[in-house]
């Protein structure tokens, strides 16, 4: 299985309104894996035919933030017969924003807390009741 990131941010000619220079560079970006692992796999077998190899599986993790996403499935099909897997070549994910709380939780650090936490909690406790209570008396 062969890997790689890639976020399309950092290429300044990709537009996020041109979706089909998008899906050109993203298939540019897998030929040249596929070329890649070929290249590597003759390297590691000299002796064998490069019809011996078999259909490598290729992931290709695309950070999208700022462009919209396609139907990779349809994208994977110009790769049938090249991989092993072309219904899912594309992984696409979007970075998190940071979320506002409503403040910062903390857990006291003090030992002795916890054993009159625990102490004053019977079994009957459920675990959501006693993480609610060690929030609450923080």
């Amino acid at each position: 299985m062969w890997c790689k990131e890639t976020t399309l941010s950092d290429y300044p000619d990709l537009k996020a309104d041109d979706m089909e220079g998008v899906k050109k560079f993203m298939a540019t970006k897998v030929r040249d894996l596929i070329r890649d692992i070929k290249h590597k796999w003759s390297q590691d077998n000299p002796d064998r035919n490069a019809n011996e190899m078999p259909l490598p599986l290729v992931r290709l993790k695309v950070e999208i933030t700022g462009f919209t996403n396609f139907n990779v499935q349809q994208f994977g099909q110009q790769f049938v017969g090249a991989v092993a897997n072309p219904q899912d070549i594309l992984i696409f994910y979007r970075k998190r924003t940071p979320t506002r709380g409503k403040g910062k939780m903390s857990i006291p650090r003090n030992p002795s807390f916890f054993f009159f936490f625990l102490a004053d909690c019977n079994r009957t406790c459920s675990p959501k009741s006693m993480a609610n209570r060690v929030y609450q008396s923080a």
